[in-house]
């Protein structure tokens, strides 16, 4: 994870070697997941409008391009900076033509109430194929996000997701 101040008055400090914005009510780190926005998307229950905006490249792959809206107090979820608030969300999903893997979903989150910290938060993230052991899944290999601070600075975080491993699990419980 690296953390970069990109403009402004206020100052990064580093920590472990990793660039570190300030600690600003629950901005060290992103919260997001694997998947975190394919629900939000896809679920019939949603509020999240889908519409198709055509075609595109990327990465050397035919894509199929979606523009979405969400309404704020969608299903995206809280975004915290002075207090939690789930923001209006609008953005792209782009997929895989013809194997229907999702490649990047780009998102933009705005509409934020007053003396909130941030006034804009972008998020775009890209799936890919990760090999563990002798398996290959389609997974996010990235993140990247920007926040447009409401005094005017802009802060991000670039996550690569790699060194992915296998892990398993088994118990038997037995009632005596």
């Amino acid at each position: 994870v690296k953390r970069t101040f990109l403009s402004g008055t206020n100052r990064t400090f580093s920590r472990g070697g990793v660039t570190v914005s300030p600690g600003v009510d629950g901005m060290n780190m992103p919260s997001t997941g694997f998947g975190a926005a394919l629900k939000p998307l896809f679920d019939p229950e949603c509020p999240t409008t889908l519409e198709s905006a055509g075609r595109e490249e990327l990465g050397g792959k035919q894509a199929l391009v979606y523009r979405f809206r969400s309404p704020a107090d969608g299903c995206f979820g809280n975004l915290y900076g002075n207090w939690p608030y789930n923001a209006a969300r609008t953005g792209r999903v782009l997929i895989d033509d013809p194997a229907g893997e999702i490649l990047q979903f780009e998102e933009e989150a705005t509409g934020f109430p007053r003396r909130f910290r941030f006034v804009q938060r972008n998020q775009v993230m890209t799936w890919g194929s990760v090999t563990i052991g002798d398996a290959s899944h389609w997974l996010p290999v990235a993140a990247d996000f920007i926040w447009h601070m409401s005094d005017g600075d802009l802060y991000r975080t670039s996550i690569n997701y790699r060194n992915h491993r296998h892990f398993e699990a088994a118990t038997n419980i037995t009632f005596k």
